[in-house]
């Protein structure tokens, strides 16, 4: 009956089932035979898993640049045509006009910075931390005051130079600010925090929403998880993507009904 067992979870291996059979009490060769068995599905399982994230990534690649391609264009025609709009315009509506500039010009901003990551190899530059952060506060500032977002930076007197890729750096720095204005939503809070822990940069961005619901919080950084009903999930994939490839990693927690997105790189030399 061994035997049996033995050959009915063969079969269940090549059906793709890699979960581990029950070793037989009895110690000789079909106990390290069943081992041998064992170790050899957890093995299938982990190239299983790499083909995934390879086909993934490939998939990403794909789709990111083509829509950033497609979008950037789009939008770049609309902020045209509402900054002519705008030319005639006088009074309230012409105010309005300009903040649907600004942030049409956001859109094209982050939609340029989505397409640079099908790119070929990084730019490899000097790059200020705090200048990024900034740039992305003053983008996202005038959402936050008509949603009644309170939007927290103290800009720190260093530089926080790394050497990286200045659009894709920009990118994950933008990407993860408005996505924590969003969770914040009206009347909420949000915090961006740039400081110094031994040999590496940390950013910190929480705010004050509900969080990424159960369902999806333990896959969060693979491409095409989202809890938004109309996200498509590439936004921290993306993230994850440009952090590691600055030899950075990126992480988050609930704590304190605040979700915290932390990002880790290296000091440029």
């Amino acid at each position: 009956w061994r035997i049996q067992n033995l050959e009915r979870r063969t079969r269940l291996i090549a059906n793709g089932d890699f979960s581990p059979m029950p070793l037989p009490r009895q110690n000789d060769e079909l106990r390290d035979l069943a081992n041998s068995v064992n170790e050899m599905a957890a093995k299938l399982a982990q190239y299983q898993e790499a083909m995934t994230r390879s086909e993934r990534a490939r998939l990403l690649d794909q789709v990111s640049g083509g829509l950033a391609h497609q979008l950037r264009n789009a939008v770049t025609g609309a902020k045209l045509a509402v900054q002519l709009h705008a030319d005639t315009c006088a009074g309230g509506d012409r105010e309005a006009l300009v903040v649907a500039e600004r942030q049409l010009s956001r859109m094209v901003t982050d939609l340029k910075r989505f397409f640079d990551l099908g790119r070929t190899g990084q730019r490899i530059e000097r790059c200020s931390l705090r200048a990024l952060i900034e740039e992305a506060v003053d983008l996202l500032r005038p959402q936050c005051q008509h949603a009644h977002t309170e939007l927290m930076w103290k800009k720190p007197e260093i530089e926080a130079s790394v050497n990286g890729d200045h659009g894709q750096l920009g990118h994950l720095i933008l990407n993860l600010l408005g996505n924590a204005v969003e969770a914040a939503g009206p009347n909420g809070t949000v915090e961006v925090r740039l400081i110094q822990q031994e040999s590496k940069w940390v950013i910190e961005i929480s705010d004050t929403g509900p969080g990424p619901p159960p369902q999806v919080a333990a896959r969060l950084f693979e491409p095409f998880v989202t809890g938004k009903p109309e996200g498509i999930g590439l936004g921290l994939s993306v993230a994850k993507q440009v952090a590691e490839a600055h030899g950075g990693t990126i992480a988050w927690t609930r704590e304190n009904d605040r979700t915290c997105f932390r990002v880790e790189l290296p000091m440029g030399g």
